[in-house]
């Protein structure tokens, strides 16, 4: 692999782990706000009936927001698992060896 493309992988890399950083720092920031905004009891009417648990409290959202969370959760994931695919291809897993 030649230098200019190793380093473009390098730059993509970064990108995915400051996304997934910042993609889960959002995602528990909305988790606490649907925490400390939403009912503790379920309201079928609202259409909060899906119960989010946060250390035995449980708070009742829609499926919209439940949707959203789990799409935050899905796509940090994502994120952080492909910047660590790049680094074994990258380095076709050498940094496993151990040294010599």
């Amino acid at each position: 692999m030649d230098a200019s493309r190793k380093r473009l992988l390098k730059i993509f890399q970064v990108i995915l782990v400051y996304a997934a950083v910042t993609l889960g720092a959002s995602e528990g920031i909305l988790w606490m706000h649907y925490y400390d905004t939403r009912p503790r009891s379920p309201d079928p009417i609202a259409g909060r009936t899906i119960a989010l648990n946060t250390h035995g409290i449980a708070v009742y959202v829609t499926s919209g927001e439940h949707f959203r969370l789990r799409a935050l959760m899905l796509a940090t994931g994502t994120c952080f698992i492909t910047a660590v695919l790049i680094e074994i291809i990258k380095t076709r897993g050498g940094f496993l060896q151990p040294k010599r």
